[in-house]
């Protein structure tokens, strides 16, 4: 899937690529937190969902229709299913640029859904920074939000990741010291570990899970600085990968 349409890989360079309908592109921009995902329901390839614009779409074969499954007051952005209780999805909604950046949580696949931003008073300042998510692959209540400034240069210092044990009712913050001076760009949680979680940063990528109280360097021969677009973990070959702005790792 590209910003135009879909795409059949032959897998062999000497045949051509071939195409299909996919016309409700998501949304789509170069600023971190500003991009909506395509998360697939995990019983169906053929069923997606994507936020474009302000509603959040779905598709149930393969992107030739769509039905609006919800109107948010703001566009949608980063999806995430639980594999727990496919029931349960979050969301993250982008009003504008300075407006403050919100998540949301259905427990009803879409029927309706529930504020459960982090409090200002815990994300401190700074509310109109996005936010990445990730939810737990065994527990539909854990899950973690990351801040992913669309500057460089945005002091986010002790107030970069949270974390919820109850569906977003309550947040606890995830940062370490070992973060200070990142500017964090993408999370990732690994299906089948404690709790492990990675986050990209425009310069390298961490690693935390539950039995650790620190954020820990992951970045063996990674370039001394390697912005990260995407994390990406592919389970059938054990790989983690990395887009950056120097190639991909």
């Amino acid at each position: 899937y590209d910003d135009y349409e879909g795409r059949i890989l032959s897998g062999d360079r000497t045949v051509n690529i071939a195409g299909f309908q996919f016309d409700s592109l998501p949304n789509a921009s170069y600023i971190f937190g500003e991009s909506s995902t395509l998360e697939w329901d995990p019983r169906n390839y053929k069923h997606i969902y994507l936020g474009r614009g302000n509603n959040l779409l779905k598709t149930e074969d393969n992107g030739l229709t769509y039905d609006i499954v919800y109107a948010f007051p703001a566009r949608v952005m980063n999806l995430e299913i639980s594999r727990a209780n496919i029931n349960v999805m979050y969301l993250v909604t982008y009003e504008s640029w300075w407006g403050d950046k919100k998540i949301w949580r259905t427990d009803n696949a879409g029927a309706s859904f529930t504020d459960i931003t982090p409090p200002s008073g815990l994300l401190i300042d700074h509310l109109w920074v996005p936010f990445d998510i990730a939810v737990s692959a065994t527990n539909e209540n854990e899950i973690w939000a990351a801040r992913t400034s669309q500057y460089g240069n945005t002091n986010l210092n002790g107030k970069m990741v949270y974390k919820s044990m109850d569906g977003g009712n309550t947040w606890t913050n995830y940062t370490s010291p070992t973060l200070d001076g990142e500017v964090i760009t993408n999370i990732e949680h690994q299906k089948g570990t404690d709790g492990g979680v990675y986050v990209g940063t425009r310069r390298t990528v961490y690693y935390r899970n539950n039995s650790m109280n620190e954020w820990a360097l992951f970045n063996n021969n990674l370039p001394l600085s390697s912005m990260s677009t995407k994390l990406v973990i592919k389970y059938k070959d054990r790989l983690l990968r990395n887009g950056t702005n120097r190639s991909v790792y």
